[in-house]
């Protein structure tokens, strides 16, 4: 068989360093609070992308007055709401390096009934000014292909 050539699944997503300073710091360790924030902060570059590019698109972050219970955080939609074009989960840590985070049964069960519309983001340094931001798109496809993306029951 030929080899196997190793692909970073995972792609930098920028964050505006502008956009970071305008989050309240993170005044606590609190996993909810953590996760919020992560939130916040995806739905806010997005929808800053989205307007300085003229696309049209909106975005809905499905969570911002209280949490629904749903597989996703963060919805892309075209204007008018009738086509959903990203269905976004985002997961959140202080930790620089962190790369391990727990998935849902439901989660997983989305991302495959939303296969290349599903999008995963991970926020590193939550509450610091050091930021960093990856995406992973289609997170099903890849734990099918056997490409990298590991699946661990604990």
């Amino acid at each position: 068989p030929p080899p196997r050539v190793s692909v970073d699944l995972w792609q930098p997503a920028p964050v505006p360093a502008a956009l970071v300073a305008s989050l309240v710091s993170l005044g606590s360790d609190d996993t909810v609070e953590i996760g919020r924030w992560g939130e916040r902060l995806v739905a806010s570059v997005l929808e800053q992308e989205h307007a300085a590019a003229g696309s049209g698109k909106r975005v809905k972050w499905v969570n911002e007055t209280a949490e629904q219970g749903l597989p996703y955080d963060v919805l892309v939609m075209t204007d008018d709401e009738k086509q959903v074009e990203s269905v976004i989960e985002v997961k959140s840590t202080t930790s620089k390096s962190k790369s391990i985070f727990e998935v849902s049964m439901a989660e997983l069960d989305m991302a495959v009934r939303a296969g290349a519309t599903y999008v995963i983001y991970r926020i590193f340094g939550v509450g610091t000014e050091h930021v960093r931001a990856v995406q992973l798109r289609n997170p099903a496809s890849h734990l099918r292909a056997g490409d990298g993306l590991k699946l661990y029951i604990g």
